[in-house]
């Protein structure tokens, strides 16, 4: 398995300190790290795609995946000049997988095979850059487990996979013990996150950064914790992976402005003792 951090695990840290993507490579660099994820959200803050690319090799870093803000039900042009460029910029760095989302919109079956046909022409398009997309299980249309293998075996290419984020599950009010045996066949890219709900005596210690706090589809409200830490079960998520024969990246993504660096340095110890 190959450790790797998400840049938006330090969103509280990249605000305080107004932190631009280099500083977070070399962050990682100090690490020790070989791998990063980074977001179309800072890139088309700063639009330095090839200064980026040069620190990477300069740092002897490589990108596990390259995430962006799709919606797949929006009606807009995102799916086509945006994704596109989108795609380009992944491909310019280097990224295997792109992360993608079917969007927040809740709608009907229509809307389903609408969504559907959008990714599978977005899954065309990252053929062609010799890209995967990685679809998280999280939102109306792949939140539950099954919504989410529905996905991709309607449309049935090995450019399109699952990125298993290991906490998501409790947001759809699932077990992410039971949601792993599940998408265990279409699994190749892992967010570590760890969360601790408010069935946990100890929720209130890590609930003071209210923007953090996410609620389930039943109204139980969670925020994020160091993984292996909190309500997700992760030691044995992760064994089921390990027993599997999952051998890719796993990449911590921590949602809570607590601690972020000692809560991320404990997520990669983590990492290890697996």
């Amino acid at each position: 398995m190959h450790p790797s951090v998400s840049m938006w695990s330090l969103e509280a840290v990249i605000n305080r300190n107004n932190w631009k993507q280099k500083n977070f490579l070399h962050w990682a660099a100090e690490q020790n790290l070989n791998y990063v994820e980074l977001l179309s959200y800072y890139m088309n803050r700063e639009n330095n795609q090839q200064e980026i690319k040069t620190e990477l090799n300069r740092l002897g870093l490589q990108l596990s995946c390259y995430t962006i803000l799709s919606d797949f039900t929006d009606e807009s042009a995102y799916t086509k000049a945006e994704f596109k460029k989108d795609l380009d910029t992944a491909a310019t760095l280097g990224a295997p997988f792109v992360r993608v989302l079917t969007g927040d919109k809740t709608g009907s079956e229509r809307d389903r095979l609408i969504l559907i046909k959008k990714l599978s022409a977005a899954v065309a398009e990252a053929e062609k850059r010799n890209i995967t997309l990685i679809l998280e299980n999280i939102g109306p249309f792949a939140g539950k487990t099954g919504d989410a293998a529905s996905i991709i075996e309607a449309i049935n290419s090995p450019c399109l996979r699952i990125n298993f984020d290991t906490a998501n599950s409790l947001l759809a009010d699932e077990s992410p013990e039971v949601a792993v045996d599940i998408l265990l066949p279409y699994i190749s890219y892992i967010h570590l996150k760890d969360f601790i709900t408010e069935k946990s005596g100890a929720f209130q210690e890590y609930s003071s950064e209210a923007w953090r706090i996410q609620t389930s589809r039943k109204g139980v409200r969670m925020t994020g914790i160091a993984a292996g830490k909190g309500d997700a079960g992760l030691p044995k998520v992760m064994k089921k992976l390990k027993n599997y024969g999952y051998d890719g990246f796993i990449s911590i993504e921590y949602e809570n402005d607590l601690n972020a660096e000692e809560a991320v340095t404990d997520s990669l110890l983590f990492i290890k003792t697996i």
